[in-house]
């Protein structure tokens, strides 16, 4: 058998996933059959990921717990939303720390 039609397990963080994707197109095919774990995955990556595997004819379960996973939910076959795809009260409090730092002037 190949390396891809034994039992393995394989996980990918989203740096790697935009890599193999952006430079490894032939090696996709393989990693997202036998991938188990996806994270760390930006928004866009998150889409991709379903995407690949829908063009593949699997049906996807997403789930996910903040805005960043609302656009993946919806495309999924399966979203399971964790939160109401609002903003999270870790993302409210980075924006606020975020404004902390801006201080609007005027000009006269």
């Amino acid at each position: 058998k190949q390396w891809y039609q034994r039992r393995v397990a394989i996980t990918a963080g989203g740096e790697t996933f935009g890599l193999i994707h952006q430079y490894k197109p032939l090696l996709m095919d393989k990693i997202i059959v036998t991938g188990t774990i996806f994270a760390r995955f930006s928004p866009d990556q998150k889409m991709l990921l379903v995407e690949e595997l829908q063009k593949r004819d699997y049906t996807v379960v997403m789930c996910g717990d903040g805005a960043n996973d609302c656009e993946a939910l919806q495309h999924a076959n399966v979203g399971i939303a964790l939160s109401k795809c609002k903003k999270t009260e870790r993302e409210r409090e980075r924006e606020r720390e975020r404004e902390a730092y801006f201080i609007p002037t005027r000009s006269r």
